[in-house]
């Protein structure tokens, strides 16, 4: 579930568990109400924009790079690197999106697409996260939501 009002989270030590654009999107924004925020990711570096990841640097957060989140109860978390006390724990692990669906053109970085947002089957096509272009950014996703529409219904023609 989604917060939908960081106050919740007021004077609260809160866990943020991912390390991808939405945790730490959530890490900062929870971190001006909260007591303090923990994020705890598996791996030695985010997935993150550079610039959420600047961001987070300068705020009331404690980052464990390394860190396998074992077990969540109530008040703790208990990981490869010992257990945590908080109040509350935001998910934010992402989905693994399966490419293999269709034969589909593709990269390292995403499903290949033309200025149409067509993928190299005729009347597929793809945006956002998904798709291999360099900003992977909520406002290009939005954009190419937009050609994407026009797109589908001239197909549709």
């Amino acid at each position: 579930n989604y917060i939908r009002d960081i106050n919740v989270c007021k004077d609260k030590i809160v866990t943020v568990v991912g390390g991808g654009n939405s945790a730490l999107s959530y890490a900062a924004n929870i971190s001006t109400v909260a007591k303090h925020v923990y994020v705890l990711h598996h791996s030695d570096k985010f997935s993150a924009q550079q610039e959420l990841i600047d961001s987070i640097n300068k705020l009331n957060i404690t980052v464990q790079f390394n860190t396998e989140v074992e077990k969540i109860d109530v008040g703790l978390i208990t990981t490869n690197n010992g257990i945590l006390l908080n109040d509350m724990t935001v998910i934010c692990i992402g989905r693994k999106i399966n490419y293999d669906l269709f034969n589909i053109d593709k990269t390292d970085n995403g499903i290949t697409v033309n200025s149409n947002m067509e993928t190299s089957i005729k009347g597929i096509f793809a945006i956002g996260d998904v798709t291999d272009k360099k900003n992977k950014q909520i406002i290009t996703a939005c954009a190419d939501g937009a050609i994407a529409v026009k797109s589908v219904l001239s197909y549709l023609k």
